[in-house]
């Protein structure tokens, strides 16, 4: 998918399927004009992020809604993943089971 449609498609695609098997809403919002083509590891790299977050996000958030956005922003290229679920409070950022960051 990723390598034959490219990047933005392969987003929409997985946000998509993350909808349908979770049930939580999910928008995409993208920018990304694919020509020239990306390079094809930072593609792969911001889709393996994507899915990790949207991962955490039926796992940990307990959202309803999920927006995902891919624009250019200059020469950079962001991904944001955003929901409305739980959050984290900064106790949970500092107990001894916190997550490395």
């Amino acid at each position: 998918m990723l390598d034959d449609l490219g990047l933005a498609a392969a987003v929409e695609w997985q946000a998509q399927e993350f909808e349908k098997r979770t049930g939580i809403r999910c928008a995409v919002r993208t920018t990304v004009d694919e020509v020239p083509p990306l390079d094809p590891l930072l593609s792969t790299a911001l889709f393996r992020i994507l899915q990790e977050s949207l991962t955490n996000v039926a796992r940990h958030s307990r959202a309803s809604d999920v927006s995902v956005t891919l624009e250019h922003a200059g020469p950079d290229l962001i991904l944001e993943v955003r929901d409305d679920g739980i959050g984290l409070t900064p106790e949970d950022t500092t107990g001894s089971s916190s997550p490395a960051c």
